[in-house]
C-alpha cells in the first residue's frame, strides 16, 4: 500500500523544488496529489482524519500573518482533535501505510523546510527528521551540508513501507564567493534506526 500526500497551499516556488516528490506521486499506484481546493485528508485505515483549519480567506497567498492550524481527529476517540502544528506559509502530509504515524513537511519559510513525524500515539512529541538525520553517524561532509540553514530542505518524498521513508536533504549556501550546491537521498528504516545514503 502506498502512502497518501496531502498538499495545502503549496506555493510556485515549493512546487519547483519538489517536481521530484510529483514525479513519485505519479508513478504511485494509490497516492493522491491534493491541490488548495482540498482541506482534508484520511488516514489510510480511515480511523484518522487530518484537516487544515483555514484562518485565512484567500488560499494563494505565500505566508500569511495569522497562521492556519493542521488538526488531526481522532474517530476512535469520539472524534477528539489534536492541533498538529500553526503554520503561515505551507505543507505536505504524508500518512504511513499502516496508519500509525504521519509526516508533515514544514515548508517553514522559504529557505527552509523540515519533515515533523507524529505517532499516533503520542502526537504531542513531533520528531525532527532532519535532527535525526544529522546525528545519526553520516559523514562529516553531508553534516555539514545539511546543518547549513541558510537554504536548506530536508523532506519526505515517498513512504511506501510502513518503517520505510524516503528522505531528501536538498540546498545550496556560499561560500568563499562561490555557491555550494547539495540535493541527498536518504532511506530511513525507522524500526533498525538505521540511514543509508541512496545513489
Amino acid at each position: 500500500m502506498h502512502s497518501v500526500r496531502l498538499i495545502i497551499r503549496l506555493s510556485g516556488f515549493c512546487l519547483l523544488l519538489t517536481t521530484g516528490i510529483y514525479c513519485n506521486l505519479a508513478e504511485a499506484k494509490n497516492a493522491l496529489n491534493f491541490s488548495r481546493a482540498h482541506q482534508q485528508l484520511s488516514s489510510p485505515d480511515k480511523l484518522y482524519l487530518i484537516q487544515n483549519l483555514r484562518k485565512n480567506k484567500d488560499s494563494n497567498l505565500m505566508y500569511v500573518e495569522t497562521p492556519d492550524e493542521l488538526v488531526l481527529t481522532s474517530k476512535n476517540l469520539k472524534n477528539r482533535s489534536t492541533i498538529l502544528l500553526k503554520y503561515h506559509r505551507n505543507v505536505d502530509v504524508f500518512w504511513a501505510p499502516d496508519s500509525k504515524a504521519v509526516v508533515v513537511n514544514y515548508w517553514k519559510n522559504n529557505n527552509f523546510c523540515d519533515a515533523l513525524l507524529y505517532r499516533v500515539s503520542s502526537l504531542q512529541r513531533p520528531i525532527s527528521l532532519r535532527q535525526l538525520l544529522i546525528v545519526s553517524g553520516i559523514s562529516e561532509e553531508e553534516k555539514l551540508l545539511i546543518s547549513n540553514e541558510e537554504y536548506s530542505y530536508v523532506f519526505v518524498s515517498k513512504w511506501d513501507k510502513p518503517t520505510e521513508i524516503v528522505v531528501k536533504a536538498s540546498g545550496h549556501y556560499f561560500l568563499k564567493n562561490r555557491t555550494v550546491v547539495y540535493t541527498l537521498h536518504y532511506l530511513w528504516d525507522m524500526k533498525a534506526n538505521k540511514w543509508k545514503l541512496l545513489k
